[in-house]
């Protein structure tokens, strides 16, 4: 990280900027180009889920290089300045990487929708099998996580 002076290193930290984000951001390897998509998610036991529909793009692209990368902003609000440069944001970010899976055990597909309901919710929910079979669970598993606030 190039500025030093804005890594946070606490674990715990990153977590909770983790859990108060609104949502992330996928990147993907298309060849050798990105594809970035929006997510919600949810974090428990050292792995972020995310849920989608069953097939697409995304999975195609996860099937083939299941190395991913992934960004979440929180506490975001502008940086005003009499002079063009002086311009910028205030923020808190994590950025992840790792791999990711897609998940078809019905115990961890549940507990991966679990976790995104518990972050957006604040509870776990119960889910019928026409929900499950409708829904794709991905899970990644992180390799390097690490956060960076501008305040």
């Amino acid at each position: 990280m190039r500025r030093k002076d804005r890594e946070i290193v606490s674990p715990e930290a990153i977590l909770e900027i983790l859990m108060k984000a609104p949502y992330g951001v996928l990147a993907m390897c298309d060849g050798d180009t990105p594809y970035c998509i929006p997510f919600n998610y949810g974090y428990t036991d050292g792995r972020l889920y995310l849920h989608c529909a069953p097939e697409g793009r995304k999975l195609e692209l996860i099937r083939a290089n299941p190395s991913v990368s992934f960004t979440a902003v929180a506490s975001e609000s502008i940086v005003r300045s009499e002079t063009a440069c002086g311009w910028g944001l205030r923020y808190e970010s994590v950025v992840l990487n790792g791999r990711a899976s897609i998940i078809e055990e019905r115990g961890e597909k549940i507990a991966g929708l679990n976790a995104i309901m518990v972050k957006y919710s604040g509870r776990g929910h119960e889910f019928d099998e026409n929900e499950l079979s409708r829904t794709l669970v991905i899970r990644i598993d992180i390799d390097s996580m690490t956060g960076k606030s501008r305040k």
